[in-house]
């Protein structure tokens, strides 16, 4: 886990940035399919079957990793469209199981490990517990088994620390974590758009969202929400 902490505390989200990022994402699969695709023509035309076979196949899988792209891509879409309610009174512990349940339906979703989520927020409830459900499946994506979630509220705000058991971040890489696209997993056809969802939902409550160091291993993301959209949280 990275020395320092990284706070969502810049600028909001850029959708001239965003949509520059989209195109270069799309641009390199695309020139590798193309790229695979032609040599695979050619290599058919001299009848070198095997070799053709090769390319094929790598064809195959830079379509899969583009479809998880599209996928990461259409789901972060969805988030960001979601329809803005009005802030209504819920516990962490009902937008946790909810978001669990969710993921659970299509991916595998971590053990979670609940410490005083009956305290009361108010919130954009569709939209916290999609901020929850991304932090499972980067946990899940990280390695973790399990997902530790204390609420605390030592000041004027709202505090909700999610602490997984996962890989980490590399300090090399803690500073881009929540740049759009920003991926260690990128081979896969990961999308690297789950952090950076999951900072304008928060900040869309007004909150703001930090990465902290591990006390071994694994990541720290801290949710602060302050008063006017957690009144009635309880210490």
């Amino acid at each position: 886990m990275a020395s320092s902490e990284h706070s969502s505390r810049e600028p909001a989200f850029d959708l001239g940035t965003f949509t520059r990022g989209l195109a270069h994402e799309l641009a390199n699969p695309l020139n590798a399919l193309a790229m695979n695709a032609e040599v695979a023509r050619l290599l058919i035309e001299r009848n070198d079957g095997q070799r053709a076979k090769e390319r094929l196949a790598a064809l195959i899988a830079d379509c899969s990793r583009c479809g998880r792209l599209l996928h990461g891509i259409r789901r972060f879409g969805a988030g960001m469209s979601l329809a803005k309610t009005e802030p209504e009174p819920t516990t962490v512990a009902a937008l946790v199981s909810a978001a669990s349940a969710q993921l659970k339906r299509h991916e595998p979703s971590p053990a979670v490990e609940l410490h005083d989520a009956d305290a009361t927020v108010v919130v954009d409830r569709i939209a916290l517990q999609r901020v929850f459900e991304e932090l499972l499946r980067n946990s899940v994506e990280a390695g973790a088994s399990r997902v530790r979630i204390d609420v605390s509220r030592p000041g004027p705000a709202t505090r909700i620390d999610c602490s997984d058991d996962g890989a980490g971040i590399a300090p090399a890489v803690h500073d881009k974590i929540f740049e759009p696209f920003f991926s260690t997993r990128r081979n896969d056809g990961n999308a690297g758009l789950g952090l950076t969802l999951v900072q304008e939902l928060v900040r869309a409550n007004g909150g703001t969202l930090d990465v902290l160091p591990g006390s071994e291993r694994g990541t720290c993301v801290r949710i602060e929400l302050p008063d006017e959209r957690g009144q009635g949280a309880q210490p």
